[in-house]
C-alpha cells in the first residue's frame, strides 16, 4: 500500500478586486487572518396528512472579517477597503490556503464595518486594522496550486 502524504497548509493567499473580479491585487504579505462567519439557512419542518414537509430558505449572508496590516500606500488593503467603504462601492475578495487547490470567492460584497488602526500600542508593534465584508454568496472553487 502506498503511503498517504498529508497536506496541511501553513499560510494563505488573499486578493481584493474593485472591479467585480476582473483584476485582483495580492495582499498575502500583509493579511493576518480571514475569518468567515458560519453560513446558515432557515429550515422549516411541519407535518401534513401526507407526512412531514421540510422547506429551506436561502442561505444567510456571510460576514468575512479581515485583519490586515496598516500601510500608508495607495495600493495597500487599507487604502482599497477604506476608499470602497467611504464610496459605498462593492468589493470582491478571494482567499485560498497556500499551495491549496480550493479557493473561496465573494464577488460584489459590501463592507459593513471598518475599524481604523489602533494607535495606542507599543512603539515597536505594527499597526493592524479590521474590516468586515458581507457577501450574499461565497463560492468554493477548484484552482491550480
Amino acid at each position: 500500500m502506498a503511503a498517504t502524504e498529508k497536506y496541511c497548509p501553513t499560510g494563505f493567499m488573499l486578493e481584493l478586486s474593485i472591479d467585480g473580479g476582473t483584476t485582483w491585487t495580492d495582499h498575502t504579505a500583509t493579511v493576518r487572518h480571514v475569518n468567515p462567519s458560519e453560513q446558515t439557512r432557515d429550515v422549516l419542518r411541519y407535518n401534513t396528512s401526507a407526512g412531514p414537509v421540510i422547506c429551506s430558505g436561502p442561505p444567510s449572508e456571510t460576514d468575512i472579517e479581515i485583519d490586515n496590516l496598516y500601510q500608508e500606500i495607495d495600493t495597500g488593503a487599507y487604502a482599497i477597503l477604506r476608499t470602497a467603504k467611504e464610496a459605498g462601492d462593492p468589493i470582491s475578495l478571494r482567499w485560498t490556503p497556500e499551495g491549496g487547490t480550493k479557493q473561496w470567492t465573494a464577488l460584489d460584497a459590501t463592507i459593513t464595518s471598518f475599524d481604523e488602526p489602533d494607535l495606542d500600542n507599543d512603539a515597536d508593534s505594527p499597526l493592524f486594522f479590521l474590516a468586515t465584508i458581507s457577501a450574499e454568496v461565497v463560492t468554493w472553487d477548484v484552482v491550480a496550486p
